[in-house]
């Protein structure tokens, strides 16, 4: 309908004659001015202007009148209110996890879909099965009423999965409405095609090139990706607010600022629009860049004052972070994509080292032929990496000595300082004391310490101190540690009673050592970050004090969450250990010296000599088979283990955790800890 013929369409609903010699809005507002009526203007978008003009005219000349318009924006006159018609709910990606078919009827998208898939298909019932799989077809179809009207038919020549595994071609999939819907409401590419129509060329390039964006994004965000010398960035404010008001970009505010995002339908089409217009590629590198620079601005923050909290702001950014990552490494610009890798400790303090580790990985080959400081920072990550968050000593001392050479070659102190301290934390723990104090010593000397850095110090001083039994020093040093995460606003609280919960240990203090560690993953606490360390933990030291229940229950959440985040990892092998400890006190010696056999042989390719983590329970165990099997039966049954799969040794460590303790078990050997 064209605008002109708005004051007509409305006459001739209200059968309203036009009067020879009189403006039709004249005729209109005779007719309206004494009558109580509502007047409802539907899916006005393509006439707005016109639309909004009448409305106006008519509400300041008819007291009694009350006008409810619909379309994709406001009508911006004065005296509306608008309502922003929402969605329908679905679950989290969190809450789809395991949903049942009764919890999953508790999201009217779901209970849509399952209405009109069973209207085309009576065969068809939302059970426990494919209750998840529905709930994820409604969620990636942002619990849009139309996209859910187009897909849930489709179950009549598609299984659910089926339809969520070809959600990524929904534009070809989503088509067949009923035909007595108008024509954009028969396909979800003719709904947006609509909406698209409507905008303006510039309202368009800015809508195509924020699809370039994976989970949203900030003003400074559009901005970065938006602007060009055709569209200023006071220009991406308007257009934005204009992309808002006609509900193309969703506005979401949270205590800090405000995201933007687009729905993922429409993200694919404007996705599909940046490809016709060719500016894919222009589009990724501005996208990379705002990442980069946005990353270093919080990464530099952090080295100068490490705090949490600076860098978790950082977490809703992941998913773009990794698309420009991967862009970066194929499309030529690897240098960008080394800077936003080890810009900040995003990864690892999100509990995805396993993931940081895999990409810088990748990248130390990326970068082989760029500037020698560049290769530096990434081998220093890389052992930064390995070493802290996964115990892969032989990795990190390994890419630290690179890191090093690397670093003296290009003669920057910070540099060389930052490559010492690696080298001085990979070798203390590789119980190599004198090269890792003499690093230490070099790495303090050799240029002034970021506060990060300090930390990282003061933690190797405490180290080696306790590798010394200088057990005065390290408890002095660990106080230090505290007062610096209290001072900077921290939650240091976990970190802390790890490394509390060790030195206890280490001094003979076992039943303290349970205390500190169970208070680190209680109530009140963030460890999410240090819940390897501390399950694998509290199940050695459970373990000492023969508490057999509650080494095998910690044993067992120690695995769950280790198959999942590191199944070939360190605290994987240290588990499964504990695990073959577990076996042979509950009288199971052929199955612990299995497990006991992909233990050892992982340690050890990890770099793990007995003098660098807790022996207690490897020599309690070796005792053990020793004593109840022929050496050589044992040797066989040992090599039998070490060429276990770690899902292998990790079903076998299950079964054990699951298993009933043998009454009496644990008078079969003594703890060698003190009580």
């Amino acid at each position: 309908m064209q605008g002109s013929f708005v004051p007509a369409a409305v006459a001739r609903a209200l059968n309203v004659q036009e009067s020879p010699n009189r403006p039709l809005l004249e005729t209109l507002l005779a007719y309206l001015k004494q009558k109580s009526l509502l007047l409802i203007l539907d899916n006005c978008e393509h006439v707005i202007a016109e639309a909004a003009a009448l409305a106006d005219a008519l509400l300041r000349g008819c007291p009694q009148l009350r006008v409810l318009a619909t379309s994709r924006e406001p009508l911006q006159i004065l005296g509306e209110r608008t309502y922003r018609l929402p969605s329908l709910n679905v679950p989290t990606t969190a809450e789809i996890v395991g949903l049942s078919a009764s919890a999953a009827a508790g999201f009217d998208a779901v209970v849509l879909f399952a209405q009109r898939a069973q209207a085309i298909d009576c065969r068809f019932a939302l059970n426990d099965d494919n209750a998840p799989i529905v709930a994820d077809v409604c969620r990636r179809l942002d619990g849009i009423p139309l996209a859910i009207e187009l897909a849930a038919p489709r179950v009549a020549i598609l299984r659910p999965r089926e339809l969520q595994t070809r959600l990524d071609e929904r534009f070809r999939v989503l088509t067949g409405g009923s035909r007595d819907a108008l024509p954009r409401q028969q396909t979800l590419r003719a709904l947006i095609d609509w909406s698209y129509d409507l905008l303006d060329e510039r309202e368009r390039r800015l809508f195509r090139r924020l699809g370039i964006f994976i989970t949203g994004f900030t003003l400074d965000g559009a901005i970065a990706v938006g602007s060009d010398e055709s569209i200023d960035e006071f220009d991406v404010f308007d257009l934005l607010a204009s992309l808002v008001n006609k509900s193309l970009v969703v506005a979401e505010l949270t205590p800090e600022s405000t995201r933007y995002r687009l729905l993922e339908s429409t993200r694919a089409y404007a996705n599909e629009k940046l490809e016709d217009a060719s500016e894919r590629e222009q589009l990724a590198e501005r996208h990379l860049r705002y990442l980069h620079n946005l990353f270093q601005r919080v990464g530099a923050a952090f080295e100068a004052r490490p705090c949490l909290a600076d860098v978790l702001v950082l977490a809703i950014e992941l998913d773009d972070a990794r698309a420009a990552l991967a862009w970066a490494a194929t499309n030529g610009r690897v240098e960008l994509g080394a800077e936003l890798l080890i810009a900040t400790p995003l990864w690892p303090r999100l509990g995805l080292a396993c993931e940081a580790l895999a990409n810088a990985e990748r990248y130390v080959r990326l970068v082989e032929g760029a500037d020698v400081l560049l290769r530096a920072r990434v081998w220093q990550y890389l052992a930064h990496i390995a070493f802290n968050y996964l115990q892969r000593l032989a990795r990190a001392a390994d890419a630290a000595s690179k890191a090093l050479a690397l670093a003296r070659a290009s003669n920057d102190r910070q540099m060389v300082a930052k490559a010492l301290l690696a080298c001085a934390l990979a070798w203390t723990w590789l119980h190599r004391l004198p090269e890792g104090e003499a690093a230490l010593d070099e790495a303090e000397a050799a240029a002034p310490l970021t506060e990060f850095d300090r930390g990282m110090a003061t933690f190797c001083r405490e180290e080696l101190a306790e590798q010394k039994g200088d057990f005065e020093t390290a408890a002095r040093l660990l106080e230090q540690m505290s007062s610096m995460h209290r001072s900077l606003g921290n939650d240091g609280g976990a970190f802390d009673l790890l490394n509390l919960a060790v030195f206890a240990y280490n001094r003979g203090e076992t039943r303290q050592a349970i205390a500190y560690t169970r208070d680190a993953l209680g109530p009140g606490r963030r460890p999410d970050l240090y819940r390897p360390f501390l399950l694998t933990n509290l199940t050695e030291y459970l373990l000492a004090v023969d508490a057999l229940d509650d080494a095998r229950e910690a044993g067992h959440a120690a695995l769950e969450f280790l198959r999942e985040t590191d199944p070939d990892g360190t605290f994987t092998a240290r588990v499964v250990e504990h695990m073959a400890l577990a076996a042979a006190l509950g009288g199971d010696a052929r199955c612990a010296a299995r497990l006991e056999g992909y233990a050892d042989a992982r340690l050890r390719a990890e770099g793990h000599s007995r003098g660098s983590c807790p022996a207690a329970t490897h020599e309690r165990l070796r005792d053990i088979l020793n004593a109840r099997i022929a050496a050589c039966e044992l040797d066989t049954l040992l090599a039998e283990g070490a060429a276990w799969t770690s899902d292998d040794a990790i079903t076998q460590a299950l079964r054990i955790a699951n298993a009933e303790v043998t009454p009496n078990a644990t008078v079969n050997a003594p703890s060698q800890q003190s009580h």
